[in-house]
C-alpha cells in the first residue's frame, strides 16, 4: 500500500502483533510515524533503549477506554477500533505531515534515510543529505519545537559530541549552513532558517 505519493521516502513502522524493539533493540528514531497497539505502548516507551527525546509521532490503536492513557502517554493520535484502511492513511499522513518544520515559504522535513528535504505545497522542491551527526540533531530539535539543548545536554543525549568539547558548536553551525544552502535553492532567504540560539539555553528550534 502506497501511503505516501508525495512523501515516498517515508518510513512508516506498524504492528498489531510485536512490540517496536525486539531481539534487535531499536529506538523508533529511525521511523517518521510509529503506530502500535495501546496495550504494546507502556512497554514500548519503558524499553531502555528508547530515547523519547528522538521519537516520531506515535499513533496507538484500540478500544475507546485505552484513548486517555495513550494521550497521557504522548501519543500524537488515537485509532479508535475498528478503524478502516482511509482513516489509517489519513491519520499517518495528517501525524506525518504536522512534524513539518516550517522555514518561511517552505517546510522542512528529515527523511530517516537522512535526506533534508525543503517541501512546498505539497512537492518536494530541494533536497540534500546530512551527515550522521547533522541529521541526529536537526531529528532532536524538529522532534522537540519550543526547547533548547545546550552543548552538555546535547552531548550526553546524541553522543556525538565528546562532552567538554564545543563540538557541538560545530555540528550546529554546519547544519545550519546546509540549510541555509538548501533554502536558497529552494528560492527562499536564509533567514528562514529554523534554528535560532537563546542565550545561556542553547539551540533549537
Amino acid at each position: 500500500m502506497e501511503l505516501y505519493r508525495d512523501y515516498p521516502d517515508v518510513q512508516l513502522f506498524f504492528t498489531e502483533t510485536e512490540p517496536l524493539c525486539s531481539d534487535t533493540p531499536c529506538d523508533g528514531s529511525s521511523y517518521d510515524v510509529c503506530v502500535l497497539p495501546a496495550y504494546r505502548l507502556a512497554a514500548f516507551l519503558e524499553n531502555p533503549v528508547i530515547n523519547r527525546l528522538l521519537l516520531p509521532p506515535l499513533i496507538a490503536f484500540g478500544s475507546a477506554a485505552a484513548m486517555p492513557a495513550a494521550k497521557a502517554a504522548g501519543c500524537t493520535d488515537f485509532l479508535c477500533e475498528p478503524w478502516e484502511p482511509v482513516e489509517f492513511y489519513e491519520r499517518t499522513r495528517s501525524s506525518f505531515k504536522a512534524s513539518l518544520v516550517s522555514a518561511g515559504a517552505v517546510s522542512l522535513i528529515c527523511s530517516s534515510e537522512r535526506r533534508l528535504i525543503a517541501v512546498r505545497g505539497d512537492e518536494p522542491a530541494e533536497e540534500i543529505e546530512l551527515p550522521p551527526s547533522e541529521y541526529a540533531l536537526f531529528t532532536l530539535f524538529s522532534r522537540n519545537r519550543g526547547k533548547f539543548f545546550n552543548r552538555e545536554s546535547i552531548a550526553l543525549l546524541l553522543g556525538c559530541c565528546p562532552e567538554g568539547s564545543r563540538a557541538a558548536d560545530m555540528h550546529v553551525s554546519r547544519l545550519r549552513a546546509r540549510i541555509n544552502r538548501l533554502l536558497k535553492d529552494a528560492g527562499t532567504e536564509s533567514g528562514d532558517n529554523p534554528i535560532t540560539t537563546a542565550a545561556g539555553r542553547g539551540w533549537g528550534i
